[in-house]
């Protein structure tokens, strides 16, 4: 594995951990949704941002799952099972 390779696999660890950590805080939000709504924090249109947020950071976790499974493919490293972010 050359080092650009190395790099770029490291960022990617560290951006798929940062999304990671963002799709459990929006589930703890949603979560909790019933409990935001009696404090007046949560409403309908604030719960579909949420939602479309978790979506969206669900689909970045996807997208570098796929990007490290390549970069690890193309230096002859076998794919992990469970590769996917949804997994």
């Amino acid at each position: 594995m050359t080092p650009d390779q190395k790099r770029e696999l490291r960022e990617l660890e560290r951006r798929s951990r940062i999304y990671a950590e963002r799709v459990q805080q929006i589930a703890d939000v949603l979560a909790n949704v019933d409990f935001l709504r009696a404090l007046e924090v949560a409403s309908p249109r604030n719960e579909t941002a949420w939602m479309e947020d978790y979506r969206q950071t669900l689909g970045k976790l996807d997208e570098i799952a796929e990007r490290q499974e390549a970069l690890l493919s193309e230096v002859g490293i076998p794919k992990k099972p469970g590769g996917s972010a949804r997994s």
